[in-house]
């Protein structure tokens, strides 16, 4: 991919994540991406408005004009599918595919911590949830579901106490911003 091609791509993934759809397609569709390109942010575009079906839709529209193409949302959005099927192994390696693909983006840690986590797979699931909160720490949701993962575990271990701790400092701090505490839900 061009310089110019990635910077575009960039602009747009920008504006989708600060849902400027609108001057989002608009740049989509005044670009001079490949088609390839354009699909997948097409597929972005489809993503963040959660339209899943047309996202998944040009997600595959691109892959077959690139099947080499590395698309993290559409390998999320597989990860998703294949674990409502209870197809664990195959959700698993589609969420970290996802996360290899685009590290910063938060949604497959989350996905795949949640997964671990049914899966009493305590210790990779708070490692998901550090991981998630390691790129938006300011999400109360994170801290709610490490501290949930956290209470699984062997929780008389000294570090296990502390962290949790530390995550209830860091949800009163959160509060105190005026973030609200959602309903959550339990495995």
């Amino acid at each position: 991919m061009t310089e110019d091609a990635n910077s575009t791509l960039e602009r747009i993934n920008s504006l989708l994540i600060n849902n400027e759809f609108e001057n989002a397609l608009k740049l989509i569709n005044s670009s001079n991406l490949s088609e390839d390109i354009k699909d997948e942010s097409l597929g972005n575009y489809y993503f963040y408005k959660r339209d899943f079906d047309n996202a998944i839709h040009f997600f595959k529209k691109a892959l077959e004009t690139n099947s080499n193409a590395r698309l993290s949302r559409y390998h999320y959005l597989s990860g998703i599918g294949y674990e409502r099927l209870k197809k664990y192994d195959d959700a698993f390696a589609h969420y970290v595919e996802s996360i290899d693909i685009d590290p910063l983006f938060v949604d497959p840690y989350i996905d795949l911590g949640g997964m671990l986590g049914k899966l009493k797979e305590y210790k990779k699931a708070a490692k998901c949830y550090r991981d998630a909160i390691g790129i938006t720490p300011d999400d109360i949701t994170l801290y709610l579901n490490l501290k949930m993962i956290l209470q699984k575990m062997d929780i008389n271990a000294i570090e296990i106490q502390n962290e949790i701790k530390q995550i209830e400092n860091n949800i009163k701090r959160l509060e105190m911003l005026g973030v609200n505490i959602p309903t959550m839900n339990s495995w």
